[in-house]
């Protein structure tokens, strides 16, 4: 297998610190990669000081045209796309350093050209900054949290939560995966494997 760079930059401004990625094939009959680029390699000290704000860019696979397509949120970080590829989700993951908490999950409708339109909150995470998120093949969404993974309806409305402090010490839930009918789960220093009862992709 060999590995080449697609994208670093915009227009020779070096990006932040690309984050998540998901990518959609059903759109205009276009392939896009979206992802989000927030300012965490700088806020951590393993980073120089951004040059371009916390995006949420869509790549296109066959131009190779990067564009933003979310510029108003503080630090996007977690991103996905529902089954049908009609909803965008994102976690915006703001921190203390930045001067305030949001700690909100959004969900955005995508148009006719593939652009997030209609920006509504999705959840509110009570506990500390969402991470990773996940979308079910049953339109469930799936949302690392500050206590664990937190499921919710397509409406938001919660529906479970695999605790995290059952995992690790921290309790906290960077990323995870979904794989059939097994998770997989980054839970700071340690990786899980948790067994479902049914099949959720």
């Amino acid at each position: 297998m060999v590995s080449r760079l697609v994208v670093n930059s915009w227009f020779g401004l070096r990006l932040n610190s690309p984050n998540d990625v998901t990518f959609s094939t059903k759109i205009a009959g276009r392939k896009y990669m979206c992802f989000t680029d927030p300012p965490f390699a700088y806020l951590q000290g393993f980073g120089s000081l951004p040059q371009m704000g916390s995006y949420v860019y869509r790549f296109d696979l066959t131009t190779e045209e990067l564009r933003p397509v979310i510029t108003d949120l503080m630090a996007p970080n977690g991103i996905a796309l529902d089954q049908d590829e009609m909803t965008l989700y994102v976690t915006d993951t703001e921190t203390n350093t930045l001067g305030k908490n949001t700690y909100v999950v959004y969900a955005y409708d995508l148009n006719n050209d593939g652009l997030p339109v209609n920006r509504r909150v999705f959840s509110v995470s009570s506990l500390g900054g969402p991470d990773g998120i996940k979308v079910d093949k049953a339109g469930r969404v799936w949302i690392g949290e500050a206590d664990g993974i937190n499921v919710r309806d397509k409406h938001g409305t919660l529906l479970g939560v695999i605790l995290g402090r059952n995992l690790c010490q921290s309790g906290v839930i960077s990323n995870f995966a979904l794989a059939g009918s097994t998770v997989i789960i980054l839970a700071q220093e340690q990786l899980w494997r948790l067994d479902l009862t049914m099949s959720v992709l």
